[in-house]
């Protein structure tokens, strides 16, 4: 296995043993259609690999979907969540002369029956050369490691199949630790093709460090984060700011002593979690409705029907800027959603029990950029209010997003001249 493989095993098992990242995943396996087989063989040998080959199978059948189109210059993207979609809009938008290519997993194209024969092939040839570590694993890495690592060798072989035919001059992912991407990059740089990161959340201080040509990030508190993290190396840095609209903060809502409509963001699984932390919230006398928004990977088992009257359940397919619209006030947990929401002039207010996240992972609170209650039911609209119309409020916030203020095209001039540089 060369150095670039075991990097990559060794980021997806930095990532996956942080305690809110596997709780996650696991979580994430129970309530899939697969959980019969995770619940009743447990950590059965067998049943791992059962549920080892079921995944293959599914996954090959996703990616033998695809169809390849032959040697194109333009960069090559690759899209597995709306999150990283918005990525290639914001990309489409700078460079309109450009006819990017997309590799999504949703794409219902097929390849040639011999292309098909021969990524089989290129994928086991992978698997073997790698059988001697995975003998090992299960006594020292977990399941999900071991998943993860199956993905990443998936995604490698086949874009290395995938890079022989289209012959990209450069690959842009907008995550830099989940396997898919991992496997992405890593089969680019093994080609000697140029690769770009563009930031697509806010990052926590687990992450692996950069390694690519070129980063787009968000601001410099995400350079700082991955500083932190070790070298970045010959990576190129430029801001491109936070992705959304931004308004002007509007707080005229929270002084006018009226009714108002309350977003609800949340990141938990259980319903009794979340009727205890709206029986708080609609305690208070302001609250005429609430609009309840679960994490899109991470739905919650209720329905509308389930909820007091003047709770809504927003559709899964709304963007988040959608459900802020509609907010005068939104309240939430450890998430990156705030930064966006803020952006769009919609006040936000953290709130520690909305997720199973250890209390400011995203360092919010400790940079002082959003609103912190530690009780629901003694909400003070008035306090809200005058810390988000604080001037100094504005310079903190920049810390996060390097383009807040200074106009949408600044950074976008900036961002797409340095981009042709590089390919």
């Amino acid at each position: 296995m060369n150095i670039e493989l075991l990097y990559a095993f060794r980021t997806l098992h930095k990532v996956n043993k942080i305690a809110p990242q596997q709780h996650l995943q696991t979580e994430y396996l129970n309530r899939s259609y697969r959980k019969i087989l995770i619940k009743n063989l447990g950590n059965n040998f067998f049943a791992k690999y059962f549920y080892f080959f079921e995944m293959l199978r599914i996954f090959l059948f996703l990616l033998l979907r695809q169809k390849c189109k032959g040697k194109n210059p333009d960069v090559l993207y690759f899209a597995a969540t709306f999150n990283q979609d918005r990525q290639l809009d914001y990309m489409r938008d700078i460079f309109c002369d450009r006819n990017f290519t997309t590799i999504n997993l949703r794409g219902s194209n097929p390849l040639r029956p011999i292309a098909n024969i021969k990524q089989i092939f290129i994928f086991f040839c992978c698997f073997a050369g790698a059988f001697r570590y995975y003998k090992a694993f299960f006594d020292k890495h977990s399941f999900i490691d071991f998943k993860n690592h199956i993905l990443f060798l998936c995604m490698y072989s086949y874009s290395k199949f995938l890079f022989k035919k289209l012959k990209p001059k450069a690959i842009l992912v907008a995550n830099d630790h989940s396997a898919l991407p991992l496997g992405f990059a890593s089969a680019a740089r093994s080609l000697g093709i140029k690769t770009m990161y563009i930031q697509h959340a806010h990052i926590t201080y687990d992450l692996p460090y950069l390694r690519f040509d070129l980063a787009i990030l968000d601001g410099e508190c995400a350079l700082d984060i991955y500083k932190d993290q070790g070298s970045i190396g010959n990576t190129k840095i430029i801001y491109r700011g936070l992705e959304g609209r931004e308004r002007e903060m509007n707080t005229k809502p929270l002084q006018q002593n009226k009714q108002l409509s309350v977003g609800l963001f949340v990141n938990i699984f259980e319903a009794q979690d979340l009727y205890k932390v709206l029986e708080d919230l609609l305690s208070n006398s302001f609250v005429n409705n609430v609009i309840l928004r679960e994490h899109p990977a991470f739905p919650l088992d209720i329905k509308q029907s389930d909820l007091p009257k003047n709770v809504s359940l927003a559709a899964h397919e709304t963007s988040l800027w959608d459900d802020a619209l509609k907010c005068d006030l939104v309240v939430g947990g450890n998430s990156s959603f705030h930064l966006s929401v803020l952006k769009f002039g919609v006040p936000t207010v953290f709130y520690n029990d909305l997720d199973y996240i250890k209390y400011d992972d995203y360092s919010f609170i400790k940079h002082d950029i959003v609103y912190e209650v530690e009780n629901l039911k003694s909400l003070d609209l008035r306090h809200v209010a005058k810390y988000y119309d604080d001037q100094q409020w504005i310079k903190r916030f920049q810390y996060f997003d390097a383009g807040y203020k200074l106009g949408d095209n600044v950074l976008k001039n900036s961002v797409r001249k340095v981009i042709k540089t590089i390919y």
